[in-house]
């Protein structure tokens, strides 16, 4: 017999509460944006619903717990309400206890929230503790709605923390952090982040959290703990932290009316309206709110591994003493000693840190960062340490990780004060995916990949690889990858505010005055090369003639286009294309001949190229020699000069039967490219070539090139 499932008057009384409570806090949270009142309003009205409901089921004999954030009173409108109902032994399957959670459950479905719920024994919860971690876990936040449970948070801490006293539970956290952000993205600057599960996000907060309450039976949200050397400053800005991520995780649930947790572009324009200006523009508002939440996750993201690296030690076993002041020990670079660190060990400890290739033991990477925040313009102008500082910076042997060090210690923009404001600076573009100072970084690093022979990259693009090789001084082009924006964030025309700046920047960093010359140069020059190269015809000679005059060195020119391919491959995951590529290689090749022989020159060798690209056709098409004069007066020369004889011989019979009044289609597939070439010969009428681009791209396929001869 099917049950009556419907709601009693009091269900449906508790349920009309509960929803105007919800609409409640969503019109207060648009309103003022306090993500921490709203999940605690919200977490008080599901309560008293939750309990109202339970009790109305049929009041049976059990209690009930809330877990995860329902019990740690981080609801916001999206959530889950997740609930554990403990029975006891011998009546989980009891007719009366499965009647009272269906009529529970089915009650509070009405509302369209969704409410997850599991029953269990005490004994049958103790089994899930062995079989899953992460049934444990989700105990830790264990919060009792009704009834007395025998199982809870303190039992689930004693079952994670072990005979090891939680070490081992805390390197299962790292590992499984770890894990997760090869899922959700391993860098917080993402310009559209998770807010649960990206870096620094709130999952890092509550993993924090797990670990103090397993390793040292503390609140690390609330409270210090000396002998896991967390202190009140730690627990303020872990706080701090969670309270900025609830505000934009509230504000953004509440504009979806759903659960959602990926901060796109749209949503932060409206997110800013509330917590930067409502009166600032969209885009400004917006760039404000997202540097905001970089800098906050980004101290989350490092109190969070440290803290776990901390309270799970490696084994203690020395594996060699470097002097007095520095070890490695297991695989951490280790500061012994009491006195703080001076300048020179703070960057003696970075560069042996790579040397060996080791993590910073995390007390130690604690003294270096309080060390750095010490310096003084002392420290700054000092020459000598500035001269080290470089080197760190433009050595090919030095890890990738050292660079994310100087910058994330604080070393970087105490040296190179002028760094400081694009520090989480947000493009509010598609185009930008990171961070300006993660741009730099990333840029600075795949140039110095590219100019060691036996990389990844170097075999991905070895004509690059080959200009780079050819490159005289390659410490002057490592620090235009690392310093090419470094006038962003200050108003419009970032490179040439960059370009002054690097004339005092240079000279700090121990370059003379020929080497800061050329510096400023590339800083100020860095986006010319890709605007021409993709927007303009390479057969011009004016413009050819004219760029050329400008670099006017071939060592100049190598350094540029270099540094140009390198900006280009690192704005965002996959941005570089093998069309474009091969644009800008073009180009350094036509500014190449230019510069070595000159304009004349060089355009005898075009028109040399365009004699052969003659005779081919006149030789190889059939009753081609009619035509081929026409046919190279009406194409572009780069065209004739770049494409393959294939491709030509494509082009000319479509030009062929062009001129004789057809419409022709070709499609040729190049597997080598993954890419699709499209010769259409058509009456030229207005608007032919928007109609052709636009029935492609109607078809969700990207167009590498458009090009239209009349």
């Amino acid at each position: 017999m099917k049950r009556n499932l419907d709601p009693t008057p009091s269900a449906n009384i508790a349920n009309d509460e509960f929803l105007q409570a919800r609409a409640t806090v969503a019109t207060q949270l648009l309103s003022d944006g306090d993500g921490v009142g709203a999940a605690t309003a919200l977490t008080a009205a599901t309560d008293v619903w939750i309990r109202a409901l339970w009790q109305e089921a049929g009041g049976f004999e059990a209690s009930l717990s809330a877990l995860g954030g329902f019990g740690r009173c981080e609801l916001c409108l999206g959530s889950d309400v997740d609930l554990v109902i403990e029975v006891a032994e011998g009546v989980d399957d009891s007719a009366e206890l499965l009647e009272c959670v269906e009529r529970f459950i089915a009650w509070a479905r009405v509302t369209r929230v969704k409410v997850a719920h599991s029953v269990r024994t005490p004994a049958q919860t103790i089994e899930a503790f062995g079989e899953d971690i992460r049934t444990a876990v989700s105990y830790l936040d264990a919060r009792t709605l009704a009834g007395e449970p025998e199982i809870g948070a303190a039992q689930a801490r004693t079952e994670l923390r072990g005979a090891d006293l939680g070490v081992d539970f805390v390197r299962t956290l790292l590992d499984g952090t770890r894990a997760r952000l090869e899922r959700f993205g391993q860098t917080i600057y993402l310009l559209e982040p998770d807010l649960k599960s990206g870096k620094g996000a709130l999952r890092d907060v509550h993993v924090v959290s797990w670990a103090g309450m397993v390793r040292g039976d503390f609140q690390a949200l609330l409270t210090a703990n000396d002998a896991c050397g967390w202190t009140a400053a730690d627990a303020r800005e872990l706080r701090a932290g969670q309270v900025w991520l609830l505000g934009v995780r509230g504000l953004l649930h509440a504009i979806h009316g759903r659960k959602h947790d990926r901060l796109h572009f749209p949503d932060q324009e409206k997110i800013a309206a509330v917590l930067v200006d409502p009166d600032a523009s969209p885009a400004v508002a917006a760039e404000a709110l997202m540097r905001r939440h970089y800098q906050v996750t980004r101290g989350i993201a490092k109190a969070t591994e440290r803290a776990l690296r901390r309270w799970a030690p490696a084994p203690r076993t020395i594996e060699c003493r470097i002097d007095e002041r520095f070890r490695v020990d297991g695989a951490q670079l280790v500061l012994d000693g009491d006195a703080p660190p001076v300048p020179e060990e703070v960057l003696e400890g970075l560069r042996l840190a790579s040397e060996y290739d080791v993590l910073l033991e995390p007390v130690s990477e604690e003294r270096f960062e309080t060390a750095v925040a010490g310096w003084t313009e002392q420290t700054r102008t000092n020459r000598a340490l500035g001269a080290v500082f470089c080197g760190l910076l433009t050595d090919l042997a030095i890890t990738p990780r050292t660079s994310t060090r100087l910058l994330e210690l604080g070393v970087l923009p105490a040296l190179i004060p002028e760094f400081e404001p694009v520090v989480c600076h947000v493009q509010h573009d598609v185009y930008h995916v990171y961070t300006t100072d993660v741009h730099l970084l990333r840029c600075l690093e795949f140039a110095r990949s590219l100019a060691q022979p036996d990389s990844a990259v170097t075999k991905r693009w070895p004509d690059f690889a080959e200009i780079v090789a050819r490159i005289e001084d390659p410490q002057v082009f490592l620090l235009a990858a690392l310093l090419h924006d470094v006038g962003k964030n200050r108003g419009g025309g970032h490179s040439e505010r960059g370009a002054a700046m690097v004339l005092d920047i240079g000279p700090r960093l121990g370059l003379n005055r020929d080497r800061t010359d050329l510096l400023s140069f590339l800083v100020r020059e860095h986006l010319v090369l890709s605007h021409v190269a993709r927007r303009h015809d390479l057969s011009d000679r004016r413009l050819v003639r004219d760029l050329a005059a400008r670099i006017r060195t071939e060592e100049a020119l190598n350094q540029l286009t270099a540094l140009t391919f390198c900006d280009m491959s690192t704005v965002g995951r996959n941005p570089i294309t093998d069309w474009n590529a091969a644009l800008l290689l073009q180009l350094h090749e036509r500014l190449e001949t230019t510069i070595r022989h000159g304009v004349e020159e060089a355009w005898r060798h075009i028109a040399r190229d365009v004699d052969l690209v003659r005779g081919w056709l006149a030789t190889h098409i059939p009753d081609g020699r009619t035509y081929v004069d026409a046919f190279i007066r009406d194409l572009p020369a780069a065209y004739l000069i770049e494409a393959s004889t294939e491709s030509l011989a494509r082009a000319f019979e479509a030009w062929r039967a062009g001129v004789e009044g057809e419409t022709v289609v070709m499609a040729t597939p190049d597997a080598e490219r993954g890419s699709t070439e499209v010769i259409v010969s058509a009456p030229d009428n207005r608007g032919v070539l928007a109609q052709i681009t636009g029935a492609i791209s109607s078809l969700g396929l990207n167009i590498l090139d458009a090009r239209i001869t009349t």
